[in-house]
């Protein structure tokens, strides 16, 4: 580890922006390492298994403070209400002659059993 008298050793348990991916990230700033020039970072809101070593330029020291976030509404990750409208008509099943013939004759079957009498009244 880097000894006390680096320049960066002062930002250790900081907050500040990192570059990542093309994206600035709010990340912690956990240890400082002068033999590489980088700082071990975690990032906020992430997984500790996302923390990694970066070097100091990709770290922004301008922005670094002891607050996670410089606005409360910073790091929110607020999601847009997602409407969906779901549009569907029923539509008659093509019936085969043979098909239908099937349907009346089931249909008849229920409406008029045979073998049954009726009940007196």
């Amino acid at each position: 580890m880097a000894s006390s008298s680096s320049e960066y050793d002062g930002y250790v348990e900081q907050y500040c922006s990192v570059e990542r991916e093309g994206r600035s990230l709010r990340a912690q700033l956990l240890a400082y390492d002068s033999k590489q020039d980088s700082f071990y970072v975690h990032y906020v809101g992430h997984d500790r298994r996302m923390d990694q070593w970066v070097s100091v330029s990709a770290v922004d020291l301008a922005s670094a403070s002891h607050e996670v976030c410089s606005s409360p509404f910073a790091q929110l990750r607020v999601r847009a209400p997602v409407s969906i409208e779901i549009k569907f008509t029923l539509k008659p099943m093509p019936c085969t002659a043979r098909r239908q013939q099937r349907i009346t004759t089931a249909s008849a079957a229920l409406t008029a059993p045979t073998g049954w009498r009726k009940a007196p009244l």
